[in-house]
């Protein structure tokens, strides 16, 4: 069974406490919709060997399975919701504090984690496994113009994934829908490279995060048998050489941050709107508290600039 395979898969590499509940969580929904099949093939038995609907051991003690099949569900159910609000507070965190995030996405086995570790100097598993990923990790890395961003892993994907495994993984890959950019990661030496590409793309559009700004990753150039057409600002790598990380970082700065421009001003302590004006139009990359007043370096779009130099000259 292709769906039990998978699931023992996970089941071996979930690490973390919210891994383990969603492995389980899956297991169990699995495992609901063939007693679901074995009870109706129970009842057809017994109608038909004695023409009564009567009901046997085997069917009683399905329904008692059922029962606590179900009730554990709703506790696995309930512990995770609590996981998720942690998640949400932590989110809610980094989204005040305005640094941007990119998720990494793609097939499983494609790079994430290697290109992760490539990136933020990570020590995340990184194996020549499927779903050798099943917990988020997420990393601080810093832009080429002194910027920093979050750098967040997420599951790999699979042809046909079932969806008991969507579900289960939805609070995992929520880093990916909530992400300002997505690195979705393609195995360039593998000569399903194009199919696995569609099966990333199509599970994106399913979480609702086709929309959000993407640069194609391809990955494993020393290896290259896909070669991107660079139209679409693709950038081709090798994350285990280091081979194109530098490109790399820029195609990411230049996404995230390219209609922003860099300012530093102090802004006295009288004037302390001003600071919040900015931390909710643009990001701040250092705040320095000092005698004359918050020394702040940001980045704010022309338009916003312009409306904060109005704003500081109008109360001189």
């Amino acid at each position: 069974d292709r769906t039990i395979l998978i699931l023992d898969i996970f089941a071996k590499h979930a690490k973390s406490r919210e891994g383990v509940l969603q492995v389980e969580l899956a297991q169990l929904k699995y495992g609901m919709s063939r007693l679901a099949g074995q009870g109706a093939e129970l009842s057809r038995q017994g109608a038909g060997g004695s023409g009564f609907n009567m009901r046997g051991p085997g069917e009683k003690k399905l329904e008692t399975d059922r029962r606590r099949i179900r009730r554990r569900i709703f506790e696995l159910g309930e512990e995770l919701k609590q996981i998720e609000k942690q998640r949400a507070l932590r989110r809610s965190r980094r989204e005040k504090n305005a640094i941007p995030t990119a998720a990494l996405v793609g097939y499983t086995n494609a790079g994430k984690s290697t290109l992760l570790n490539a990136l933020s100097n990570a020590e995340a598993l990184a194996e020549d496994k499927l779903f050798a990923t099943l917990d988020p990790v997420v990393r601080q890395i810093k832009l080429p113009g002194g910027g920093d961003a979050l750098l967040s892993d997420t599951v790999g994907f699979i042809n046909k994934l079932p969806h008991d495994l969507v579900d289960a993984f939805s609070s995992t890959l929520e880093e990916a829908r909530n992400a300002d950019l997505i690195l979705h990661v393609i195995d360039s030496s593998s000569p399903y490279c194009e199919k696995q590409k569609q099966v990333t793309e199509a599970v994106l559009a399913e979480l609702g995060a086709a929309d959000i700004p993407r640069i194609n990753v391809y990955n494993k150039a020393d290896k290259l048998i896909e070669r991107p057409d660079g139209k679409n600002g693709d950038v081709l790598i090798s994350a285990l050489t280091g081979d194109g990380i530098e490109a790399l970082l820029c195609a990411m700065e230049e996404k995230l941050c390219g209609s922003l421009k860099r300012i530093t001003l102090t802004i006295p302590y009288s004037r302390y709107d001003a600071v919040s004006f900015v931390r909710g139009e643009g990001r701040i990359l250092s705040e320095e508290h000092t005698e004359d007043g918050a020394v702040i370096t940001a980045l704010l779009d022309e338009a916003a600039s312009m409306r904060l130099e109005r704003m500081l000259d109008s109360r001189d």
